[in-house]
């Protein structure tokens, strides 16, 4: 498996990863493309798609490669017209695609993750069992749910005798913190999807908490605002309740953006944190 470096210990520890080679600091794409070029691989299978894997593609060896599906063309229509001629497979079903020349199929099971007890110890200091999982944080501004309204749940929550942990990267703190939330942001991944498991359910953006938390099989409840299901970004075979508004505008992103395209934001402002507290409640 080939990642960046703060992905490698979600896939380390799995039973079907033999070894993990990651792009160290700023190491040139040229110098970890001659690394794995001294590997004697029979088939790679690109799961990306994206300008650095093309160039791996082009000079790492290998018997044959596989492309995953990445449906662009019925995703910018969503994105364009609001209509699609094909709705997108999901991710994990279009990651599969790419291993179609071996014969491996998905099986629409969610994805997993290996957690150790090193990890579960770490969790079980920090989140109490049964918590409420909040994930604030989404790398695309367009998709995150304003901080105030993340309090807001957060208080209902507490109202109801919830025990509130908040997650996501060291920098995503200013997003949600206050009295009675425990911070668990900055944790390494292995250690937030231990917690995940911890949890009696998750609320999330569109986002790696949202896979995080189906790998470990946490009931979820995602708000979706810029993007839809459609898309087909959801994790398959998971416990997701979807919180989203009905509006014209949407999706005008298949990923996210920076900002609101036409300025209003209605689809992440206009969601309210009492009928999140209701789903997250009776979930």
């Amino acid at each position: 498996m080939v990642t960046r470096r703060e992905f490698a210990e979600v896939v380390e520890r799995h039973p079907g990863v033999n070894s993990v080679m990651c792009r160290e600091g700023g190491e040139p794409l040229g110098q970890l493309a001659a690394r794995l070029a001294g590997e004697p691989f029979d088939v790679g299978l690109d799961l990306q798609r994206s300008l650095a894997s093309r160039y791996l593609r082009a000079r790492v060896p290998a018997r044959a490669w596989g492309l995953t599906d990445k449906a662009r063309l019925p995703r910018l229509q969503l994105v364009w017209t609001g209509r699609t001629t094909h709705t997108p497979a999901s991710a994990a079903r279009r990651y599969f695609a790419a291993a179609r020349g071996l014969g491996v199929e998905a099986d629409g099971a969610s994805p997993n993750v290996v957690i150790t007890e090193a990890d579960r110890e770490e969790a079980a200091e920090r989140a109490p069992a049964g918590c409420i999982a909040l994930g604030p944080g989404s790398t695309w501004a367009s998709k995150r749910w304003p901080p105030e309204r993340w309090r807001a749940l957060a208080m209902q929550l507490q109202d109801r005798g919830a025990a509130v942990v908040a997650l996501g990267t060291a920098r995503e703190r200013v997003l949600l913190e206050g009295p009675g939330i425990v911070p668990a942001y900055g944790l390494r991944l292995r250690v937030a999807a231990a917690i995940l498991a911890r949890a009696r359910v998750a609320v999330v953006h569109d986002s790696g908490l949202m896979h995080l938390a189906a790998a470990v099989g946490t009931p979820t409840v995602v708000l979706l605002g810029p993007t839809v299901a459609a898309l087909g970004f959801l994790p398959e075979g998971a416990n997701v309740r979807v919180i989203q508004r009905s509006l014209p505008c949407r999706p005008c992103s298949s990923i996210g953006s920076d900002h609101c395209p036409l300025g209003h934001h209605r689809c992440m402002i206009e969601i309210d944190p009492a009928a999140v507290a209701a789903a997250v409640m009776a979930a």
